[in-house]
């Protein structure tokens, strides 16, 4: 059995980043595929950190309770995991954008409800079409990509999907916040879910 000898001079992590950066960029679709994944982590995946608050103050329910709103997100998003070979069998940044616009407009509507069982409704569905978006721009972005950059490319891919969600948070909980813009959970979820769709919609019209 022949086993590889380990490269003597590994590359630097911050030049194989940037090395993958340059690459997708090469690759258009797959580089506006990390933008929007990482787009939507910032300002819709990062609501999650408001779902406590949320709980508490729109939809009149012990705090606690929030973690039944996460429940209905892991089986939306478990359907849609296990859908995930129908919808990904011709994926495309478009069909990923498309998957998108309904999650940014679920999460919309469910800033303003003060019902718990619409809310768990709601991000049942908000759950599917979060795999099913991001499931499909996973799928754009390794078919894309060279054979020899594609760890360093997903490694970017996973950086935009759940690295950049600390960093969403901050912007939620800087607007949330009596000691920030005080515009509270419902009223910032509803803001940056305005934003994602603006962006969505913005990346529908780019020319290719």
């Amino acid at each position: 059995m022949c086993i590889r000898d380990r490269d003597p001079t590994p590359t630097p992590v911050f030049q194989s980043i940037t090395n993958g950066v340059a690459h997708a960029k090469e690759k258009t679709e797959a580089w506006r595929a990390l933008l929007v994944v990482g787009f939507i982590s910032v300002f819709g995946v990062s609501h999650v950190a408001l779902s406590p608050s949320f709980t508490a103050n729109n939809l009149g329910r012990d705090s606690s309770d929030f973690a039944w709103l996460g429940v209905a997100t892991g089986f939306g998003a478990l359907i849609g995991a296990l859908a995930a070979g129908s919808f990904t069998a011709k994926s495309s940044l478009q069909r990923g954008v498309l998957f998108a616009t309904p999650y940014c407009i679920l999460l919309l509507i469910f800033s303003r409800v003060s019902d718990f069982g619409v809310a768990m409704l709601i991000q049942a569905f908000v759950g599917f079409f979060y795999m099913a978006s991001f499931t499909t721009l996973q799928v754009v972005v390794q078919e894309l990509v060279a054979e020899e950059f594609r760890g360093r490319v997903m490694s970017l891919f996973q950086i935009a999907w759940a690295g950049l969600v600390p960093v969403g948070t901050l912007i939620m909980g800087l607007l949330a916040s009596s000691k920030g813009l005080d515009l509270g959970p419902g009223n910032t979820i509803a803001l940056t879910s305005i934003i994602c769709l603006v962006y969505l919609i913005l990346e529908m019209l780019r020319p290719d």
